[in-house]
C-alpha cells in the first residue's frame, strides 16, 4: 500500500515539473494554484492531463472535440495552437508584420495555447 502511494506521488510530481517546463508562466505557482489555474480537481487528475498532453491524441480532433470554447472581444472563437512553438511563431509573425505586441496564455478550457493584446 505505501509502495503504491509513493508512486502515484512521484508520478504528480513529475506531472507538476513536467508541466512547470512545457508552461514557463505556471513555474512559479505552487500546485494548488497550477490546479485551479487548468481546472483540475485534484493532483490525481493532472497525471492523466500530462499524459493526454503527451499523447497528442487531441491534435486530430475538430475544435468541439478539443472543447475549447474560448472567444475574444468580439465574440469570434479564438485560434487554438496545439503547440506553445506555433503560438510564439505567430506571435512573432503578429509583432514583424503588423507591429502588434501579444501575450501567450494557456487554454483554460482545453490543452493548447492563444494569443491576447493584453
Amino acid at each position: 500500500m505505501l509502495k503504491t502511494f509513493k508512486k502515484k506521488l512521484a508520478q504528480e510530481e513529475e506531472a507538476f515539473e513536467c508541466l512547470k517546463r512545457e508552461y514557463p508562466h505556471l513555474a512559479n505557482m505552487n500546485d494548488a494554484a497550477i490546479l485551479s489555474y487548468l481546472g483540475l480537481g485534484s493532483s490525481s487528475d493532472i497525471v492523466k492531463y500530462v499524459e493526454q498532453l503527451k499523447t497528442d491524441v487531441f491534435i486530430e480532433k475538430d475544435m468541439d472535440e478539443i472543447g475549447c470554447t474560448c472567444t475574444d472581444a468580439s465574440g469570434n472563437v479564438k485560434y487554438l495552437y496545439i503547440h506553445r512553438k506555433d503560438a510564439e511563431e505567430a506571435r512573432t509573425a503578429s509583432q514583424k508584420e503588423q507591429n502588434i505586441t501579444l501575450n501567450i496564455y494557456a487554454c483554460p478550457s482545453s490543452r493548447g495555447w492563444h494569443l491576447s493584446k493584453e
